[in-house]
């Protein structure tokens, strides 16, 4: 079983934004697999199905961003994952709009949601799939940026990499890690 969780903040007043791209592409998985995704138990909503032969876990943390990890902890308990079988989707203000970029671990990179679940799972060892956003001019607060509505033109780059994320998901499903990253990492889609 495999989980792909996306890391968001819960309420209508973050539905949009930056940070919450997470949710955003488990929304579109969940359309694209038939998956349906309801609140639940374990701090988060969820949906569960098949993928070709693979039974998957869709997951969207509602303990806000800043605590992912206690839900992700739960999910990993509950259903007995092996750190291997996570794929943790979240924004990253270090690529442009339209890149994305899957490792099979790494540092939390300033994201406080990796963070969070670096530090409850204790481990840097799970893949995480990051969705860039670009960084916010000079004078803007990077909390405000992320937090906050992309405009028209931003909104289509970020349609773009939402798009090659979910193409990237289906791939790490059934191929390897180096696969996805030889054939996802450089590629740019504008």
């Amino acid at each position: 079983m495999k989980l792909i969780a996306g890391l968001g903040n819960p309420g209508k007043n973050y539905q949009y934004t930056r940070h919450n791209i997470g949710f955003e592409i488990i929304d579109q998985l969940a359309k694209a697999w038939s998956i349906p995704v309801k609140a639940g138990q374990l701090k988060s909503k969820t949906g569960f199905g098949r993928v070709g032969p693979e039974r998957v876990i869709l997951a969207k943390p509602a303990t806000f961003m800043n605590l992912s990890g206690e839900a992700i902890q739960l999910l990993v308990n509950y259903y007995r994952l092996d750190i291997k079988d996570i794929l943790i989707v979240c924004d990253d203000v270090n690529l442009k709009p339209g890149r994305i970029r899957i490792r099979p671990q790494g540092s939390h990179g300033g994201h406080n949601g990796l963070l969070s679940i670096i530090s409850t799972l204790k481990t840097k060892e799970f893949v995480r799939l990051r969705i860039g956003v670009d960084k916010p001019e000079p004078q803007m607060d990077l909390s405000d940026y992320v937090l906050s509505v992309p405009d028209k033109a931003q909104s289509l780059l970020l349609a773009e990499g939402l798009e090659l994320g979910i193409e990237v998901i289906q791939a790490w499903l059934t191929e390897s890690m180096t696969h996805c990253m030889t054939k996802y990492n450089q590629k740019i889609t504008s």
